[in-house]
C-alpha cells in the first residue's frame, strides 16, 4: 500500500510539474523601468515640471499677461509632455495593457 502511495505520489508530482507554466523571464525593459535609478529619476522630472509650472504661473502673475506663454516655457512644457510620453509607454511595453486597469 505505501509502495503504490508513493508511485502515485510521484506521477502526481511529475504530472504537476509538465503542466505547471515557467514564469516568462522579466524583460529588460521592465528592470529597467522598475529600477531605483528611473523611478528617482522621473521624480526629479516631476518635480522640475512642478517648479516650471510654478514659476511660469507667478512670471505671468508679477507680468500681468494673463494666459500668454513665453517661448521657454511653451518649449520646456513640451519637452516635460514628449517625456511622460516615452515613460508611458515604457511602462505600457514593460507591464501590458494590464497596468492600465
Amino acid at each position: 500500500y505505501d509502495q503504490a502511495k508513493r508511485v502515485s505520489q510521484s506521477e502526481m508530482l511529475k504530472e504537476m510539474s509538465q503542466t505547471e507554466k515557467k514564469p516568462k523571464p522579466v524583460s529588460r525593459i521592465r528592470r529597467f523601468v522598475e529600477g531605483g535609478p528611473f523611478e528617482i529619476a522621473m521624480t526629479g522630472v516631476v518635480l522640475a515640471n512642478a517648479l516650471a509650472i510654478g514659476f511660469d504661473v507667478q512670471m505671468s502673475a508679477i507680468n500681468n499677461d494673463g494666459n500668454q506663454t513665453s517661448v521657454k516655457s511653451f518649449m520646456l512644457q513640451h519637452t516635460f509632455t514628449t517625456v511622460f510620453f516615452v515613460e508611458f509607454m515604457l511602462r505600457l511595453k514593460a507591464f501590458g495593457i494590464i497596468m492600465l486597469v
